[in-house]
């Protein structure tokens, strides 16, 4: 039934974010306007959140992201890193040991290999098996930063609007400034390297598969085993994928895209069963 009246008017986006001041703006191609600044208050709890999870922080939920924002504790995620002891015991339910436990949390998170700290970063686009992709085609998070639009898009399962994202993402001075304080505090923001020889068979040489859904372990964990039996991922499906690896609830662009092409689709068991 339509429940219109004649008395609706259209809708003016602000010109301006109401947080910040900064202009709104809206992507070409895309119906949602936003605000790109990095430095936004308003943004600034949910990109904490986002961090954390990524990195897996412990003990550093929304609640916590909250006050330390409200406090002017962190001004950006790297700033999580510099956090003090005393800086933790001045927020509402932090006493001793759950502020010796959140800092502990903290150190171990500068071990998580460059793949996941880009993903963490919350460029758009660049979730976890994107961020994977671009580390193994750029070996530092400085290689990407000076990397040109063509080259970043030219990377299988990237392309130009993923790209775009990252160039802007980069030219932000908030952001850069972000970058030098996890290196200043010890991230690892370029790739190990691959070892020079692997010893034993490498069955999934020659294959490209591409992940859609929830695993049953985390998705770095599949990405690196396929990577250790030869095969690589892919963050889009496109003609040269060979496979499409599903897990639950695998619905979306990929699973649409990979029917329409006819790619094989495998559950994780099928997967493991191909070496």
């Amino acid at each position: 039934m339509d429940v219109r009246n004649g008395s609706e008017r259209a809708i003016t986006p602000p010109a301006h974010c109401p947080a910040c001041n900064a202009p709104i703006v809206q992507p070409e191609g895309e119906i949602a306007y936003y605000c790109f600044n990095a430095a936004c208050p308003a943004q600034l709890v949910q990109k904490l959140t986002y961090f954390t999870h990524v990195l897996d922080i412990e003990g550093l939920g929304e609640r916590t992201a909250v006050q330390l924002v409200e406090q002017e504790l962190v001004k950006d995620s790297a700033d999580l890193y510099f956090l003090e002891k005393n800086n933790l015991l001045m927020l509402e339910g932090f006493a001793d040991k759950k502020a010796d436990n959140l800092l502990e949390a903290i150190a171990q998170a500068k071990d998580r290999p460059f793949g996941r700290v880009l993903a963490a970063l919350g460029i758009r686009g660049v979730g976890g098996t994107v961020a994977h992709v671009l580390a193994a085609a750029f070996p530092s998070l400085a290689a990407l930063a000076s990397a040109s639009e063509e080259s970043i898009a030219a990377v299988e399962g990237i392309g130009p609007i993923t790209a775009q994202n990252i160039l802007t993402w980069f030219a932000s001075p908030h952001n850069r400034d972000m970058v030098d304080k996890l290196r200043q505090a010890g991230l690892r923001l370029e790739s190990e390297g691959k070892a020079a020889a692997i010893v034993g068979e490498q069955p999934l040489v020659g294959l490209t598969f591409v992940i859609t859904g929830t695993l049953s372990q985390p998705r770095n964990d599949v990405i690196a085993w396929i990577e250790s039996q030869g095969g690589k991922v892919a963050g889009s499906v496109s003609q040269k994928t060979s496979y499409l690896v599903t897990g639950e609830n695998p619905g979306g662009s990929k699973f649409n895209r990979a029917q329409a092409l006819n790619i094989p689709m495998l559950n994780e068991d099928q997967l493991r069963a191909l070496t």
